[in-house]
């Protein structure tokens, strides 16, 4: 198991030289991910996206949960001897 603290930075968007004033934020998140090998040659992960802080300049519209799910299969090409 892994726990990530990611941050994200967003300054204000500057649209035909105007500063878009409901632009930019500053978001924390804490994310608990799960790693499984199996069989050698599969891996799967599971994480989520809990936003434990949150900044927005003006209204916009704020982040949620997320999901993520992955399966990778490993391939050799190379010949076992």
């Amino acid at each position: 198991m892994i726990l990530q603290l990611k941050n994200q930075i967003k300054q204000k968007n500057i649209r035909k030289n105007n500063i878009v004033e409901a632009s930019g934020n500053c978001s924390f998140f804490l994310s608990p991910q799960i790693n499984l090998s199996l069989y050698d040659k599969w891996n799967l992960s599971v994480l989520i996206d809990i936003p434990i802080y949150q900044y927005y300049n003006e209204i916009q519209l704020a982040n949620s949960y997320s999901f993520a799910f992955s399966l990778i299969r490993d391939f050799s090409f190379h010949k076992k001897y």
